[in-house]
């Protein structure tokens, strides 16, 4: 047994040295080092890469070779490989001996022990920019040809840290070969007999012409190629990068050609994620924009449309506009919409009482962010009345603000397993509860101009009102003026000739059309108060038979200079409702116009007419009249007129 012993590790110490004799002659720059990143190897080809020597070089650390700015990012990521046990694979600069810098590619396996533990690294750089050996060989250096093969076999090691397979095609033959690295992968065991029709026959239906085309087009032209296509391995899509080139004899036809596959597939899933990532991106600022265009919607309509699209947009099963209710003490749900469904519903409620926490959350933050519902602090006290039952398990709230004040929140709830929302989804969300803000002040500010407008409106036709209801009773006080002139001047011109009571009469003439001047100023004080918003009308019930005797008596001096007959014909039972100022005032006016336009010696009835919930009031005469064209323009609000003069010369007013 301890013969057996001895001989196998005779065997292994022996290929040991068979493959640092191999590493050390091999044309791409290999190394090992420690868990600490001491080197403890280097091969002859990093020495003169690096320009140290091979001593030198193994008295250094992996960073001391690394150029400064680039040693905290290849210190992080040689942590993270020992961390998670993980390939180390980046982009970096070195040192050279002469101080001068170096672009490589670095890449590393780990080497572990039998319990599984990182004893070091073992690795290769290669120099970016550094043509491949098949690039360099020449036509006229065929001989070349089996070195490079031979060298390919050595590099075994740094193919499969890169992933990067080789393959050469003897065309005389018909014959190829592949390395080991590109057996796997294609998941092929190395060494199984394979064809130029195995490889065609993995490669990606819809690429299998094109690849096909490019590798004899090569081989008739006599040139390079460098094309990426797709093969498929136990139905799963791998992307190769494929390099190649023609070897010619010397009569210059193609006798072989040589490449290399490379899988690049890990990096093809990263370019489709970051695309991915770009359209969504495209697709979440075009959702935006659509609906920043919806101001022209009612509010509710906008809530719908902005719940739907949000919910499509990010796949939520449900999305909702909740609002604070008018003393904040619960939000109200104004939409919510199902997508499963594909139904609004409205009017749900919270109660602060019964989540504060929740509505703290939404007080202090721009976005909350919920991935376990149930369990979150925000969110744990909805779980037993609200998140168990609907089964929600993530939400996503963006809380609604406009100018500072929080007005509501857009909650997006997933339904099903735990959900970790994506920045991406979290900018959109909180971008879609700003529309929302806009819209609400847009539509608050609408209604606000149209109750602008209105009052504005009505205060217009209260000012116009209260001009030409001014006009009329400053009319109407020239009528009892009129009559204190008419018989004060009477009783000036007549005194010494007036008996006792006709005296008598034309001072109480005086006193009530004085009482009535005072009346009319009242009137105008009370109008006055229009501006502390008091109304102008005061309806009271009033006989009208009597009030209309009151009005005759004011006027009745004015009548009897052009001896015309005043008949009140106004049942005496008769009882209305009215403002008895604005009666009063109607009255006269209509009197002492009929007076004025009437002929010496006439007759003036007054009579009323009982209709459905009124009395029609008419006052009747034989005088000039008026036309129909006047008669429209004397009862329109705006506008002022004048009248021509009564029947005995009387201007008009």
């Amino acid at each position: 047994m301890k013969q057996a012993f001895k001989e196998k590790t005779h065997s292994f110490q022996v290929k040991r040295e068979n493959y640092k004799r191999l590493s050390d002659d091999a044309p791409v720059a290999l190394f090992e080092c420690d868990d600490e990143g001491n080197f403890t190897y280097i091969n002859k080809k990093l020495s003169e890469l690096s320009g140290f020597s091979k001593q030198k070089a193994l008295s250094l650390n992996l960073l001391d070779l690394v150029f400064e700015k680039d040693r905290a990012k290849v210190a992080s990521e040689l942590a993270i490989s020992l961390n998670e046990k993980e390939n180390f694979k980046s982009e970096f600069r070195i040192y050279k001996a002469d101080e001068s810098r170096l672009r490589v590619y670095g890449y590393a396996n780990l080497i572990l022990d039998k319990k599984g533990n990182v004893n070091g690294f073992s690795g290769a750089f290669m120099e970016i920019f550094q043509q491949k050996k098949i690039d360099e060989i020449t036509s006229s250096e065929h001989k070349l040809f089996e070195i490079i093969k031979e060298s390919e076999r050595k590099l075994a090691e740094a193919q499969n840290v890169a992933n990067l397979g080789s393959w050469d095609w003897n065309i005389e033959k018909y014959h190829i070969t592949w390395s080991d690295q590109l057996y796997r992968i294609f998941e092929m065991e190395p060494g199984t007999e394979i064809s130029l029709d195995t490889y065609f026959e993995k490669i990606h239906p819809e690429d299998h012409d094109f690849v096909k085309n490019e590798i004899f087009k090569a081989k008739e032209q006599k040139r390079t190629f460098n094309f990426q296509h797709r093969i498929l391995v136990d139905d799963v899509t791998k992307y190769l990068d494929c390099r190649g080139k023609v070897i010619l004899n010397n009569d210059k036809e193609p006798i072989t050609m040589l490449g290399t596959a490379q899988d690049i597939t890990e990096e093809q899933k990263d370019k489709a994620h970051e695309m991915e990532e770009k359209l969504k991106t495209f697709d979440f600022q075009s959702t935006l924009f659509d609906l920043s265009k919806t101001s022209s919607l009612s509010l509710k309509k906008i809530y719908e449309n902005t719940t739907e699209t949000d919910a499509k947009q990010i796949d939520s099963e449900r999305v909702g506009i909740w609002l604070f209710n008018k003393d904040r003490t619960a939000i109200v749900c104004y939409c919510l919409y199902n997508k499963n469904t594909n139904k609004h519903s409205f009017d749900l409620m919270v109660l602060k009482k019964d989540a504060p926490n929740y509505f703290k959350a939404l007080e202090e933050n721009r976005i909350l962010i919920m991935n376990d519902a149930i369990n979150d602090p925000a969110t744990s006290e909805l779980s037993e009345f609200y998140l168990k039952p609907l089964g929600i398990s993530s939400m996503l709230d963006a809380p609604i603000r406009a100018q500072g004040e929080l007005l509501g929140v857009l909650c997006h709830e997933h339904v099903g397993s735990k959900r970790q929302w994506t920045n991406e989804e979290q900018n959109f969300a909180s971008s879609v509860a700003d529309i929302v803000a806009i819209s609400i002040q847009s539509y608050n500010r609408k209604i606000a101009d149209k109750k602008l407008k209105l009052l504005n409106e009505k205060l217009e036709l209260a000012n116009e009102h209260k001009r030409q209801f001014i006009s009329v009773i400053s009319h109407d006080l020239r009528n009892p003026i009129s009559s204190i002139i008419s018989a004060s001047s009477f009783l000036v011109d007549h005194f010494d000739e007036l008996a006792v009571p006709d005296a008598q009469r034309m001072l109480q003439i005086i006193n009530n059309a004085s009482k009535e001047t005072l009346k009319h100023f009242d009137e105008l004080i009370r109008i006055a108060k229009m501006e502390k918003q008091e109304s102008l009308f005061y309806p009271e019930k009033l006989l009208l038979a009597k009030d209309v005797k009151e009005d005759i008596k004011l006027v009745l001096q004015i009548a009897e200079q052009k001896k015309i007959k005043l008949i009140n014909r106004i049942r005496k039972d008769v009882n209305i409702k009215a403002d008895k100022i604005m009666l009063k005032s109607i009255l006269q006016n209509l009197l002492t116009n009929a007076i004025k336009y009437s002929f010496e010696g006439g007759e003036i009835e007054i009579f009323s007419e009982t209709l459905i919930n009124m009395e029609r009031i008419t006052v009747k005469d034989k005088g000039l009249g008026m036309s129909e064209e006047k008669q429209h323009k004397l009862f329109a609000v705006t506008g002022s007129y004048s009248s021509k003069k009564g029947t005995v010369g009387e201007e008009g007013t």
